[in-house]
């Protein structure tokens, strides 16, 4: 009761003091000293709109809890070694989610790096800042992107806003809890710039997401050794090279996207190709890295407004129309 949440300190405060609790029992009180945390981790409130399978809402929910507490859940472990345990694996979960839809009259927005672990905050904040500009939430979706899961592969012709992307490269090294604070900053004034645009119709999409679980903090030591590999060894060209499904990697004969017909290798799990990740990474295959948000954003209509004219006590606060 005597937060503020105001200051960086506070906030880190807080999120130490999350190490050794049951994150589900506070949730209602973690909103009202730090908001933008709680909905962070609240993927019960939140869906989305497509059919996605439970296992992937309930590994990014343990996923976001890992990261507030700096540890691997061993329900990831679980999730990760049965769902990514193979290519034929892999590819049964990838392949039911849709790509994002890129057709319409819309004003497209890239955010490089927005990643589906961000899904239920920025879904809160758009909620938030659409409301005060007369706009809301058309559509919500979880959607993957191409392998390997780089720019490079998911490029758009759109307006672009690298600076989560551009943070998360600039890390040397990932610092615990101070990066997530200041992403979570990030992401919303992010929103807010979105929320300024004056175009009626508003598509966000993004080609990646990244993944703090490749650090060596969770257990990942250097198990490969492939020197030509590339993003912190999540990915490696094999174009005219023989290679065979590993235990840690899978080759990929890319199939869509900017990268369509070459082949390439990809880190199956958190174990990276090459030297252990100092920073978030991207270009690899777990669920962290592949699926992103795709959120529709349309303007209201005109409203015609009603006023109960008499002073009454009303039971809700909301009166229907007939």
């Amino acid at each position: 009761k005597y937060l503020t949440s105001i200051t960086f300190t506070e906030k880190k405060y807080i999120i130490f003091e999350l190490k050794n609790v049951d994150i589900q029992e506070i949730i209602s009180d973690l909103k009202k000293v730090y908001s933008e945390l709680a909905y962070y981790l609240d993927w019960d409130l939140i869906k989305p709109d497509n059919e996605v399978d439970n296992w992937i809402l309930e590994y990014f929910k343990e996923y976001n809890y890992s990261k507030v507490k700096h540890s691997k859940s061993s329900k990831i472990e679980e999730l990760l070694s049965n769902k990514n345990k193979n290519k034929s694996a892999f590819s049964n979960w990838y392949y039911s989610l849709p790509k994002a839809e890129i057709e319409g009259d819309f004003k497209y927005v890239w955010i490089d790096g927005l990643g589906a672990e961000w899904f239920p905050l920025i879904v809160h904040l758009l909620d938030k800042y659409a409301k005060e500009k007369g706009k809301f939430i058309k559509k919500k979706m979880l959607t993957r992107v191409s392998l390997p899961s780089t720019t490079e592969c998911n490029r758009y012709e759109f307006e672009k806003i690298e600076d989560l992307d551009n943070y998360v490269h600039n890390q040397k090294p990932y610092k615990y809890p101070d990066d997530l604070i200041k992403e979570i900053e990030l992401i919303e004034k992010i929103i807010k710039k979105i929320m300024e645009m004056p175009n009626d119709r508003i598509c966000i999409v993004s080609d990646h997401g990244f993944s703090f679980l490749c650090l060596k903090d969770f257990g990942n030591i250097k198990r490969l050794d492939l020197p030509n590999s590339e993003h912190e060894g999540r990915c490696m060209w094999i174009d005219g090279v023989d290679y065979k499904d590993d235990e840690y990697f899978i080759v990929w004969n890319v199939d869509e996207g900017n990268c369509w017909g070459r082949k390439v290798l990809v880190a199956l799990k958190h174990v990276s190709l090459n030297n252990t990740p100092y920073r978030e990474v991207h270009g690899g295959a777990t669920p962290e890295e592949v699926l992103v948000p795709s959120i529709i954003i349309e303007t209201e209509k005109d409203k015609i407004k009603y006023k109960i004219k008499y002073k009454i006590e009303l039971i809700n606060s909301e009166v229907w129309i007939t």
